[in-house]
């Protein structure tokens, strides 16, 4: 990996911007969640996104460990504790 002062400008915008971008993705059900929450039911939600976003993220966070990428790494977790 080439070292930070070598990177163009818009590269450390997108390296800084995008696990920020991630986290808003990720809390987006965060309502949803807290009514879940409070009712204790899931009532007639489908599990399919939830489920697909835990999938994701535990991918994602094999995949920054395997390549030692922390970026990728701290955004997905945030992603899977939500899930």
């Amino acid at each position: 990996m080439a070292s930070t002062a070598d990177l163009p400008v818009w590269v450390e915008a997108c390296r800084t911007l995008a696990p920020a971008a991630a986290w808003v993705v990720f809390l987006s059900p965060f309502s949803t969640l807290r009514g879940v929450a409070r009712s204790k039911t899931v009532g007639g939600l489908p599990a399919l996104p939830y489920s697909s976003m835990v999938l994701n993220c535990s991918l994602w966070i094999i995949y920054s460990v395997l390549k030692n990428e922390p970026t990728i790494r701290y955004a997905n977790s945030v992603g899977l504790a939500l899930g």
